[in-house]
C-alpha cells in the first residue's frame, strides 16, 4: 500500500506525545501506542511468522529510541519480562523472546519506507519523551556526528 511516510510517522508521534503527557515510562508509552500496521510493509509470510509486525515495530521503536543494537535489544528481552509484555510478545518463557536474528530478519523484510517510518518516529518520540520527562536525555540515542574527518 502506498502511503505518505512523513504522515504515518507523524501520526505515531502525535499519539506518543499524548501518551507521554500521562505515562511515566517509555515502555508504557510504547505499549499503548497505536501502530498503523495496515500502512506498513512487512514482506514476511504473516501465516508463518513467530512474532507479528506490531510486536516487532514496538520493539524496534524502543531499540531506535534507546540507540541499542539488535543484539542488545535481544539480550534485554531475555531478562526483562516488563519489556516483553510492553511490546506485546506472546511468549510463555523469556527464553522464547526474539533473538537478534529475528530482529534482523524482520528489519530486512520491512520495506525501505517502513524502515524510514520507524526511524523517523523513533527520533521524534525520543525528543517528545525527553521533553515530558518520560526518559532522560542520557538514555536517548545520540545522532551521528556530522564530522567527516
Amino acid at each position: 500500500m502506498a502511503c505518505d511516510d512523513p504522515a504515518v510517522a507523524e501520526s505515531i508521534v502525535v499519539h506518543a506525545e499524548t501518551l507521554c503527557e500521562r505515562e511515566d515510562h517509555l515502555w508504557d508509552v510504547i505499549n499503548k501506542l497505536s501502530i498503523p500496521t495496515d500502512l506498513l510493509t512487512d514482506r514476511r509470510d504473516q501465516n508463518r511468522v513467530e512474532f507479528e509486525t506490531e510486536e516487532m515495530v514496538r520493539a524496534l521503536l524502543y531499540k531506535e529510541i534507546r540507540g541499542l543494537s539488535q543484539s542488545r535489544l535481544a539480550d534485554e528481552l531475555e531478562t526483562n519480562a516488563s519489556l516483553v509484555k510492553s511490546f506485546g510478545f506472546k511468549i510463555e518463557d523469556l527464553e522464547e523472546a526474539p533473538s537478534q536474528q529475528d530482529f534482523s530478519y524482520a528489519w530486512g523484510r520491512f520495506s525501505g519506507d517502513t524502515q524510514n517510518i520507524i526511524e523517523a518516529a523513533a527520533t521524534a518520540i525520543a525528543q517528545v519523551a525527553v521533553e515530558h520527562d518520560v526518559i532522560s536525555e542520557g538514555l536517548v540515542a545520540s545522532p551521528p556526528s556530522e564530522d567527516t574527518e
